[in-house]
């Protein structure tokens, strides 16, 4: 009987297919060439087996016939084929688009491990109104109500509270004593540096919401008299984002810098994976430049598409109103700079991530989508090595305001315009710093014309002071041991 073969010898290859991989012989070591020819020869025999021509290569064809080998099979299948075929290069090497679970199934996942980790009397109530249905006909109460984001902090928030009961031995429950063992947990916290009074904050806050949700029966006036008092306290306290605020200017020029050095690091690139370092860097680059000229929230520009968002010329973002937090359209104006950037940057760094019919503007290093803590996460790193300051997504858009501020302090409105802020009492804030900005300018420059009147300095120069800088001990000891020098009498 015959014995079964999986692969043609090269004896019975054609002729011009033989001479072809002969040809790349001298570039290919002992063991490589032998494990290649036995690759090749396996195609052969699959296509001569199927009747299909040799040089029919498509990306159903070479899923159907390598979904059995092992991923290291399948790289030298790959490699042989484009050996003898260049053409099929773009087929076989390109990326494929990964599976992805959609936003509804994670945030169910995240209900379900949360739900979890619960009390039963809690988890019994919440289920329902956490509920997802995969037909989105019929969501719990909650998850119309709120948006995705609101649902995953206030869960989040609950389990680590329930969590923080059971490691100190309280009943897993908000109860004024539970609450207020956390809260002494967090000012301890507070004081050693390592928590912000602005997170207390927003502990009671998630946990007020939720609750009070969940339990509409008990009695929350407790709890949000308690939110309510710390919202005070919290007024007095910077925020985290206020020491985070960086020259817009500034912003741009390191993005432009950034966007050359990526360009000079894929030009130097000798491998995959060099080229996906520097698209990397292009990327963060880019979202910076972005958000400096249109400060969109990250989770829109994230997910900017460059079929659907950008115009054709490319100077205008355009979000429906489903796109974004304040459900209302949102377009932008792009500069010719930035318009640049994205043409390029769609063309050289994209392109080497990006799978086939990919067309959002922001990709993971493996071709997937961004996401948007992803996004800020890395561009608050690249801050942190030029301006030694942790700048992410969202202080940008306060850098914007600040910068608005300090240009034209008498537009102040127009800061919550351009951010788009729904909440009256934000552009109350940008307005009252204004004034104060408005009155320091008044009153800088009716001290310049006052001293110009006089012909005096509006600001006195610093005395030079006399005193002479002390010596060190080591070197008045070594000024005294130099030769020549009289030895001091006592």
């Amino acid at each position: 009987m015959a014995k079964h073969r999986i692969s043609l010898p090269p004896a019975e290859w054609p002729v011009e297919i033989r001479d072809r991989f002969e040809a790349h012989a001298d570039r290919l070591g002992v063991h490589q060439h032998r494990r290649l020819s036995l690759c090749l020869g396996r195609w052969l025999k699959a296509a001569r087996d199927e009747g299909v021509p040799p040089n029919h290569v498509t990306a159903n064809l070479w899923h159907a016939r390598t979904s059995s080998f092992r991923k290291d099979a399948r790289n030298a299948l790959r490699q042989a084929v484009v050996l003898v075929y260049p053409e099929a290069r773009a087929i076989l090497f390109a990326r494929e688009a990964p599976k992805l679970r959609s936003k509804r199934a994670k945030l169910a996942a995240l209900i379900e491990r949360n739900l979890a980790r619960w009390p039963e009397d809690w988890r019994t109530t919440a289920a329902p109104m956490l509920h997802i249905d995969p037909d989105e006909l019929s969501d719990g109460i909650l998850i119309q109500a709120w948006s995705p984001q609101t649902v995953k902090g206030r869960v989040q928030y609950l389990s680590t509270h329930f969590a923080f009961c059971r490691k100190n031995g309280l009943s897993p429950d908000v109860t004024r004593q539970s609450v207020r063992a956390n809260l002494r947990d967090r000012q301890t916290r507070c004081t050693a540096g390592d928590l912000r009074i602005g997170g207390a904050l927003v502990y009671l806050d998630q946990l007020c919401g939720i609750a009070s949700a969940i339990r509409p029966d008990r009695d929350w006036k407790w709890l949000r008299k308690t939110r309510d008092r710390m919202k005070k306290i919290a007024r007095h306290h910077p925020s985290r984002n206020d020491s985070r605020i960086v020259e817009i200017p500034e912003l741009r020029d390191a993005a432009l810098k950034e966007l050359a050095a990526a360009d000079k690091r894929q030009t130097q690139a000798m491998n995959h994976r060099q080229r996906v370092a520097a698209h990397t860097r292009a990327r963060t680059a880019l979202a910076m430049l972005l958000l400096s000229e249109a400060p969109v929230r990250i989770e829109s520009a994230a997910n900017i598409a460059t079929d659907r968002h950008l115009s054709e010329d490319g100077r205008t973002v355009t979000l429906q109103a489903h796109e974004t937090k304040e459900r209302a359209m949102d377009t932008r104006q792009l500069s010719d700079e930035a318009v640049a950037a994205i043409r390029h940057f769609v063309s050289h760094h994209r392109a080497v991530v990006a799978p086939l019919g990919e067309t959002r503007l922001f990709l993971a290093d493996d071709g997937a989508p961004l996401s948007a803590a992803h996004l800020s996460r890395t561009i608050g790193d690249h801050c942190k090595e030029v301006f030694d300051k942790r700048t992410t997504a969202h202080p940008i858009r306060n850098s914007v305001a600040s910068y608005i501020l300090s240009e034209a302090p008498e537009e102040a409105g127009l800061a919550s315009l351009i951010l788009h802020h729904s909440d009256p009492e934000t552009t109350n804030a940008y307005t009252a710093t204004a004034h104060q900005v408005i009155a320091g300018n008044r009153l800088r420059e009716s001290r310049a014309d006052a001293a110009t009147s006089v012909g005096a300095l509006a600001r006195p120069r610093r005395m030079q002071s006399s005193k002479k800088k002390p010596r060190s001990l080591r070197a008045e000891l070594a000024r005294r041991r130099k030769p020549g020098r009289p030895s001091q009498q006592r």
